[in-house]
């Protein structure tokens, strides 16, 4: 999932990213895999999620060479981000997985970034403004991998993975 969400306002600016990942592999009861070579099984997220506000208030070069004023008012700035990776693989009872090398793996990539900026510019005047700025950021991200049934690798070992790696989470 890729979500990005970008704000510019003068006076106030509001942005809201939601991004929600899900990859579920489910190998079944009674299901034989028997493969000559290798075998992989995996379930993979990549989830990405940006919710960014940028808002001024005071001079704005424009409205100041438009109408001969500055803005005047608060900058005012909100940003929500909601995110979440879920990869799940699993191996059910009854089900027998058979092959030289086997893996078994789930994982979540995540890129998660709210931010928000407000700012009052130009010159200082009484009475022109303050800035107020939030940043909310909800994220969850879980990889796992289950094992119920029967795995076996006739030349190597089984490798089993589950990770959730957030490259950026501001």
């Amino acid at each position: 999932s890729n979500v990005a969400v970008k704000t510019k306002g003068l006076i106030i600016g509001v942005s809201y990213a939601q991004s929600i990942a899900h990859a579920t592999v489910d190998v079944q009861a009674n299901v034989v895999v028997n493969a000559a070579g290798n075998v992989a099984i995996a379930s993979d997220v990549d989830n990405t999620m940006a919710s960014a506000v940028k808002v001024v208030s005071g001079f704005h070069p424009i409205i100041a060479a438009k109408f001969k004023r500055l803005v005047p008012g608060p900058a005012i700035g909100v940003a929500y981000g909601e995110a979440n990776s879920n990869a799940t693989t699993t191996i059910a009872a009854g089900a027998q997985i058979f092959g030289d090398s086997v893996s078994l793996s789930a994982s979540d990539t995540n890129d998660f970034n709210v931010v928000t900026k407000a700012k009052i510019k130009g010159i200082k005047v009484p009475n022109l403004g303050n800035a107020f700025a939030v940043a909310l950021s909800f994220v969850e991200s879980d990889a796992n991998v289950n094992v119920n049934g029967s795995v076996t690798a006739r030349e190597t070992d089984i490798t089993i993975d589950a990770s959730s790696i957030d490259l950026n989470n501001d």
